[in-house]
């Protein structure tokens, strides 16, 4: 590595020198030469003096020189094994020096690379962008100091093992002395990995961009929103790909601009570290919350402590990342929601080294949540008065009845009372019929404010055989106009669950009302609906509406559950996408299947409530 310079000429004799060999002859001797003429035996003396004036400088040098080869393989070693290759190579682009980890990258042993041309190892397509590289290199203007300016490319090569590399060169031209014309430092960086990951991204944005295109547009902003976010994070983590090689002050730099508000506290609960990002998400900077270990549970929403607290992270049993989700108050107030993770950090001897956190702001996505829940709630309401709509000509049926009842009791009763004598026994039967029939109608209509009003999110443990009761009853009427016969089949002792009644009352009409579709092109004898419930073991109640129609096509099946698909020609799609819904958010599951005789079987699966005894 080192470069040949011009022979210095040898300095000056040191005085000191001479004091010195002087001092070490008379020591030898016992006696000191006075200076007079000088005798045979004071030339003697002053070679003698001379000679050990050679022997401390020899000393010296070989001193020096011990030190210089100290430090040579000190920095030979730091030059061999760095993560880059390391190349010297002659304006005709033969390799006159390389590292360990060069030679490595080529996949030959550093002796045979030596005068080796560099461009047999660049791939056939990418050996024009060498040369230019070379030219440029040996073209960049030369300083003073005989350096040129710093050249970078990047281009694959083919080693000898066969394994096509990613590399980045930076490559500058030198021009040392005691060498015939300019020579060329290069810098070698394998970049396969991360040209793979940009690859990789750059096929997963292809299919974000594809996925896109082919949603609604209500759900495409939401899409567009966390496109762009993922950009973000994929910019972050290729910035971070770059700094793997950097000293740990480059590291610590990586983790000070994350987006995230990272920590790190010891087993004592002290801050050690905090990312600037806190500051952007709490209004508290990293001085603040580190004034004390209570700081940042003060943060924490009231609602929300008693969750932090039973939110442990120092059991080294189980090191797996933890999460939990809850809100604070910023600084100047404002509430905000924290999806908090963190892990247990133990030493190389599994020693408990403090906790790693890092925090994110979800508050966007929360209330992206929420919207979403209300927009769901509002379709499924716009869902429940198309159905009722459906229904009218059964409903005024169902509504006429009693009705119809209350108007001829209301006659009878009032002749019975204008006989003389009037017969009150037989009118009081009449008006406690009228009281009867009012009723029954006050159900229906109930029923009816209840499918047309929004709903609210509350549950309650509640029978799902009251649900389909209910719902049978209400729909009476239409299976009487249509001609269904309708079997029921209810487990008496079907355990409760938790549940919304209104949202789980238009689940089970909306299967019906389609089984009865379904079954519209069959002879009204041949119309029949199922209706049954049963516990399916593994803490769980079934209920299944199976019918004697035509059954579900093939090519149709997979596709029932897919907004806006629909079998039905005034169907807008979205009854039984709907439906699923509900049940998910109950966490049970919809599922359908054809019948092995004739029909279809729409099943619902939920989880049994459990009642927590203190």
């Amino acid at each position: 590595m080192s470069m040949r310079q011009k022979p210095k000429a040898p300095p000056a004799r040191d005085p000191g020198l001479r004091l010195a060999a002087e001092a070490k002859l008379s020591l030898s001797r016992g006696t000191a030469l006075k200076p007079q003429q000088k005798t045979p035996v004071e030339i003697i003396h002053d070679l003698q003096v001379h000679q050990l004036e050679l022997e401390i400088q020899n000393e010296e040098l070989n001193r020096a020189h011990a030190a210089l080869e100290e430090s040579r393989d000190r920095y030979l070693d730091l030059y061999d094994f760095s993560p880059l290759g390391y190349f010297t190579i002659t304006h005709d682009g033969r390799i006159l020096e390389a590292n360990l980890t060069g030679a490595a990258l080529l996949g030959v042993p550093r002796a045979q690379l030596l005068q080796h041309p560099m461009w047999r190892f660049v791939a056939f397509g990418d050996r024009d962008r060498w040369r230019l590289h070379v030219a440029a290199t040996l073209r960049s203007a030369a300083s003073s100091s005989g350096l040129g300016e710093v050249q970078s490319c990047e281009l694959q090569l083919q080693p000898k093992n066969g394994a096509t590399l990613h590399v980045r060169l930076d490559s500058i031209r030198l021009e040392p002395m005691g060498v015939a014309g300019p020579i060329i430092r290069t810098a070698m960086s394998d970049i396969t990995k991360r040209r793979e990951i940009e690859a990789l991204l750059r096929d997963r944005e292809e299919q974000l961009r594809v996925g896109l295109e082919v949603q609604v547009r209500v759900r495409t902003d939401e899409l567009q929103q966390l496109n762009a976010k993922l950009r973000q994070e994929i910019e972050i983590r290729k910035q971070a790909e770059q700094e793997l090689s950097d000293s740990e002050l480059r590291y610590r730099t990586v983790a000070d601009f994350t987006y995230d508000w990272e920590y790190w506290v010891n087993p004592e609960g002290v801050l050690l570290y905090c990312s600037p990002a806190c500051e952007r998400i709490t209004g508290y900077s990293a001085a603040e919350l580190a004034v004390s270990k209570e700081k940042f549970a003060q943060l924490i929403h009231p609602e929300d402590q008693a969750k932090w607290r039973q939110h442990v992270c120092d059991d080294l049993a189980d090191p797996r990342p933890r999460s939990i989700l809850f809100r604070i108050h910023r600084k100047d107030g404002e509430l905000r929601w924290i999806e908090h993770f963190c892990q247990p950090i133990a030493g190389s001897q599994g020693e408990f080294l403090g906790v790693r956190a890092s925090n994110r702001d979800v508050t966007d996505r929360k209330q992206a949540e929420m919207d979403l829940h209300l927009l769901r709630e509002a379709l499924a309401r716009v869902a429940r008065v198309s159905t009722a709509g459906q229904l009218a000509a059964s409903l005024a049926h169902e509504l006429n009845q009693p009705l119809t009842a209350i108007y001829c009791n209301a006659d009878t009763a009032e002749r019975l009372l204008a006989r003389v004598p009037p017969e009150i026994e037989e009118a009081l039967a009449a008006l406690a019929d009228i009281t009867l029939a009012s009723e029954r109608a006050g159900r229906v209509i109930q029923r009816l404010r209840a499918l047309f009003t929004k709903t609210i999110d509350e549950r309650s443990a509640l029978q799902l055989n009251d649900v389909i009761r209910e719902t049978l009853e209400l729909l009476h009427s239409e299976f009487v106009l249509q001609s269904v016969a309708v079997q029921v089949h209810l487990e008496p002792a079907l355990p409760q669950i938790l549940g919304n009644r209104i949202e789980l009352q238009q689940v089970v009409l909306n299967l019906m009302v389609n089984a009865m579709e379904a079954m519209s092109e069959c002879e009204p004898g041949q119309r029949h609906l199922e209706i049954t419930t049963a516990c399916a073991g593994s803490g769980e109640v079934r209920a299944a509406v199976r019918d004697s129609g035509a059954g579900i096509r093939a090519e149709e099946i997979s596709r029932l559950f897919e907004p806006f698909f629909t079998t039905k020609a005034g169907g807008m799609g979205m009854g039984l996408v709907i439906s699923q819904y509900i049940i998910e958010a109950h966490d049970g599951s919809l599922r359908a299947a054809n019948n092995p005789d004739q029909g279809a079987t729409f099943q619902i699966t939920l989880p049994i409530h459990h009642v927590e005894h203190l």
